[in-house]
């Protein structure tokens, strides 16, 4: 899962053997950045892989102890995290 945090390098990806969950606030510019590529590299590596963007949420939305902090953003983020780890650690 990448949560609001750089993704793997590309040369990492092939070696990914579960499904992978990215969330990430559009304003974070450190991580918004990042995405493009990390989503081509794991198509093509033939990845499970979803990409949640938060429209204009920042970097920690999901901290409340941030003042980035998003409280819609964290809500949907919360309710998503546990719908994807009951279906993939099952």
């Amino acid at each position: 899962m990448v949560f609001y945090g750089v993704p793997p390098a590309a040369e990492e990806i092939a070696k990914i053997r579960c499904p992978v969950l990215m969330l990430f606030g559009t304003a974070d510019q450190r991580i918004a950045g990042t995405v493009p590529a990390f989503d081509e590299a794991m198509r093509g590596a033939g990845q499970r892989f979803e990409r949640i963007a938060y429209e204009g949420a920042g970097h920690a939305f999901f901290n409340d102890g941030r003042p980035t902090y998003d409280v819609a953003a964290a809500r949907d983020a919360f309710v998503r995290v546990l719908a994807f780890l009951r279906d993939a650690l099952v």
